[in-house]
């Protein structure tokens, strides 16, 4: 794919040694000016982001900005390794780098890649390079799918490639775990294993996604708090002035605790690029985990290639599919407020191919928050009303080198 292309063909700075391993280095990096028209809520790329724009700021530079460089180095016809280092605005307000990826390849006789280290969380089209903006028609992936999604998963992983006719195969399995830090708490996911198909034929191409984290965990000073309390009771007084008391209900703590808690997501990716213009779309199912209930995502995405200019649009949506309730009031109030995100969006935008490896981005997006639904903001302060609609803009410079 072009994206894919984008990336493999930066022209990175090589040196070869006689005997020994060549070596490439490249990078990435995005520059962009945010602005919300929602002003008591923030506006953030993920949930990793403590803060946005919007109440914090009325303009941030924080919300896609990124630097990011790989090395890679090739031992002969069938060793390889590959390390990636990122920089952006992290869950602790800092940019402190990070490991994004890091890992060894194999490339055996038998026709399988196999890859063991630090790899994407391969649960979504981009999800190879969804931090490079260069290889991205969006200024950001739309947040409706991508929002929510973890990073990375350190374990190892096998790529196939085979053809059926004009149909090319890439079946891919992966297993392993991971723990990442948000700005809600600390998110880990044990045994981890998930199987990716994707067929291409000509312009078109399919992918079909299964993810399953066996033990999936949340744990913040806030959440665990809650659930201490709804299993000791809360005294009278105790939340506000008059408020009753709440007796201990440690039965529905073990019901909803994010705690070791399976959860599957399912995806399916369809798009169609001739050269002149394109058209993309996927789909995903997040199975209820703890007190996050089951919802549905999706968005289509279509441009058009005028030259060096290249206008699009997308629409996205995120609903949930049922509604959780509990005989404790802290839970109930938990649930609500963590499920209270469906959104959908409307996006035009404008891609200038400005050089050989850099563009500029221009996006509107107008945000639709669901009746009593806060969407995808956080942080709401004093007078934010929740189902209201805003708009976002976003002017960024994407580059590689």
């Amino acid at each position: 794919m072009l994206a894919a292309a984008a990336w493999l063909c930066v022209g990175p700075l090589a040196a070869h040694a006689e005997d020994g391993p060549s070596w490439k280095f490249s990078g990435f990096g995005t520059v962009d000016l945010v602005h919300s028209t929602e002003r008591r809520a923030d506006y953030v790329a993920s949930l990793a982001q403590p803060n946005g724009v919007g109440a914090t700021t009325g303009w941030s530079l924080g919300i896609d900005s990124k630097l990011g460089a790989q090395v890679d180095a090739q031992f002969g016809p069938q060793w390889s390794a590959s390390v990636q280092a990122l920089t952006r605005h992290q869950w602790d307000n800092s940019y402190t780098p990070e490991l994004s990826l890091g890992f060894v390849k194999w490339a055996t006789s038998a026709g399988v890649d196999l890859r063991v280290g630090r790899m994407p969380y391969a649960a979504f089209v981009v999800s190879d390079y969804r931090n490079i903006g260069y290889a991205q028609p969006w200024v950001r992936p739309p947040l409706e799918v991508y929002s929510l999604s973890l990073d990375h998963v350190d374990g190892i992983d096998a790529t196939w490639r085979t053809s059926v006719g004009d149909v090319g195969l890439k079946l891919q399995a992966l297993a392993g775990r991971t723990k990442q830090e948000l700005a809600v708490g600390t998110v880990t996911g044990r045994r981890i294993g998930g199987v990716n198909l994707t067929a291409d034929m000509g312009a078109a191409t399919a992918r079909l996604s299964m993810l399953r984290i066996g033990e999936l965990s949340v744990s913040s000073p806030a959440i665990n708090g809650v659930f201490g309390l709804v299993r000791s009771g809360v005294p009278a007084g105790m939340l506000f002035a008059g408020s009753p008391a709440i007796p201990p209900n440690p039965s529905e703590a073990d019901a909803y605790e994010y705690k070791n808690r399976p959860s599957t997501y399912i995806s399916l990716g369809l798009g169609y690029d001739p050269g002149d213009w394109f058209v993309s779309s996927e789909y995903g199912h997040v199975q209820r985990v703890s007190f996050g209930a089951a919802a549905r995502e999706f968005y289509v995405t279509g441009g058009v290639r005028l030259g060096a200019w290249t206008p699009y649009a997308n629409v996205a949506q995120l609903r949930h599919t049922e509604k959780l309730t509990s005989t404790s009031p802290l839970l109930q109030a938990v649930i609500d407020g963590s499920n209270a995100t469906d959104q959908k969006s409307v996006s035009l935008g404008l891609r200038w191919d400005f050089a050989k490896s850099a563009d500029v981005k221009v996006q509107v997006d107008r945000m639709s928050n669901a009746a009593g639904s806060k969407g995808l903001l956080i942080d709401p302060r004093a007078g934010f009303v929740a189902g209201r609609r805003y708009s976002v803009l976003s002017v960024a410079v994407d580059f590689v080198f």
